[in-house]
């Protein structure tokens, strides 16, 4: 990306992305990962229930900023290591949003 002029930005945890991107206004393209950490539990916004245990944390921060942002982008780029059924089909459904 950065060879093709455009900024990148590494954000480490789910918490510090919604709270950098929720009124961001020139996104082009989030790659996020879906098994994205947050900060610790006491301090997070998302929760072990809407996360599936925080295995699918990245695919809340989406959820979330496309409420809170109407200008987040509508690509994103999701990817993860999941190996489970359960978790690879809750990828799938939310791709097909």
């Amino acid at each position: 990306m950065k060879l093709r002029n455009h900024s990148v930005e590494l954000i480490r945890d789910a918490d510090a992305a919604f709270k950098k991107l929720k009124s961001a206004k020139d996104i082009e393209l989030a790659i996020i990962d879906v098994m994205l950490a947050t900060a610790s539990q006491d301090e997070s916004i998302f929760t072990i229930f809407e996360t599936d245990n925080f295995k699918t944390t990245g695919l809340s921060l989406v959820e979330k900023l496309s409420k809170e942002n109407n200008a987040f982008p509508r690509k994103a780029l999701l990817f993860s290591h999941a190996v489970t059924k359960s978790i690879i089909d809750k990828i799938e459904i939310f791709a097909k949003k």
